[in-house]
């Protein structure tokens, strides 16, 4: 009964925690493009250390103006990240005060 309890309890945490977004948008003339670039961006400990390299609109837009790049901590982002966390707290005890493993989307909107 406790057990169940429990896992009530982290699943309603879990969906209250905090899902964070930050959106950069540019100004131009040219139409939107539909598509959409989605990449995972990792860091570690607590954000400090980046382990991918940042995204590069450039690139990703193959040379044509970018219309917004947003960043953003999904649910999705939660569940990874906490499956690592937990399996690295196991390992390495930092007293739960290190985010060991945070990964981000990050979405690219480019211009036509």
């Amino acid at each position: 009964m406790k057990s169940f309890l429990f896992i009530q309890l982290f699943m309603g945490l879990l969906l209250l925690c905090g899902c964070a977004t930050m959106t950069f948008t540019q100004q131009t003339e040219r139409p939107v493009s539909d598509e959409k670039i989605q990449h995972w961006h990792h860091t570690i400990i607590n954000g400090i250390v980046e382990v991918s390299e940042p995204a590069n609109l450039y690139t990703d837009c193959r040379g044509k103006p970018w219309q917004s790049a947003q960043v953003e901590f999904r649910f999705k982002n939660v569940l990874a990240g906490g499956f690592a966390n937990v399996v690295a707290e196991s390992v390495i005890s930092t007293s739960g005060l290190i985010a060991f493993y945070s990964p981000w989307n990050v979405e690219i909107q480019c211009t036509k």
